[in-house]
């Protein structure tokens, strides 16, 4: 019974939600990356904040934080993170 039970959670672990974010990680929205929202430029570049599952937070220049779901929307990365010196 335990072993159906570890099979069951192993196979939530490889669940279509962590696919998505590795194919956000893959678009470089990872938080530090710099942003566009395509259908509203006059919001500026954007840096994100925080990525959970499909949605991504960014903190706009004019317009402030949002919270966008990339199921809907592609955001544009203008400037990918730094990697963290060493």
């Amino acid at each position: 019974m335990r072993a159906h039970r570890l099979l069951e959670s192993r196979a939530r672990l490889s669940s279509p939600a962590i696919e998505k974010r590795s194919a956000l990680l893959d678009l470089g929205l990872v938080p530090g990356a710099f942003v566009r929202h395509p259908a509203c430029p006059e919001w500026g570049i954007g840096q994100v904040q925080s990525v959970v599952g499909t949605r991504v937070t960014v903190n706009f220049e004019h317009r402030g934080k949002v919270v966008i779901d990339t199921r809907h929307v592609v955001l544009e990365v203008v400037k990918p993170a730094r990697e963290p010196e060493r």
